[in-house]
């Protein structure tokens, strides 16, 4: 495949919410919303091409011992046009993930990561179909 690149100027407005909810010291709620308003200033009147209008994560982080803990999380991402006429546009879609990790060290992390368990069709770019169930595992340092 190949993309075709265009330069435009745009007007671009995001508002961005987020909120934690500690359930407990160790537990968390994480919501993110993102609302977007993009236009194109030689098209009038039409989005910006993969802008979707609408974003919504939700995330329970889970701490069950010292060394252990779990993330689940559910996003949405909004239907988004392909192209400057907005002729085509991209389905909106559900992506539900789930994390494990395990403190090996202080700043040595393992993890194993399942995305989009629903096996839902998700189209990033046009006609570029992301991958289906996917699993990751792998060693995190941070320093």
């Amino acid at each position: 495949g190949s993309f075709g690149i265009d330069y435009e100027s745009i007007s671009l407005i995001q508002s961005i919410f987020e909120a934690y909810w500690y359930l407990t010291p160790l537990d968390k709620i994480i919501a993110n919303l993102t609302f977007s308003e993009s236009s194109l200033s030689d098209f009038t009147g039409k989005s910006v091409p993969y802008i979707p209008n609408a974003q919504l994560s939700l995330t329970l982080k889970k701490t069950w011992t010292e060394a252990f803990g779990t993330d689940f999380e559910v996003e949405y991402i909004g239907s988004r046009y392909t192209d400057v006429q907005n002729t085509f546009e991209l389905n909106s879609y559900i992506n539900l993930k789930a994390e494990g990790n395990y403190k090996l060290y202080d700043g040595l992390r393992a993890f194993l990561k399942f995305d989009n368990l629903l096996n839902n069709s998700i189209y990033i770019w046009d006609n570029y179909l992301e991958r289906d169930v996917f699993i990751s595992f792998g060693i995190m340092w941070q320093f």
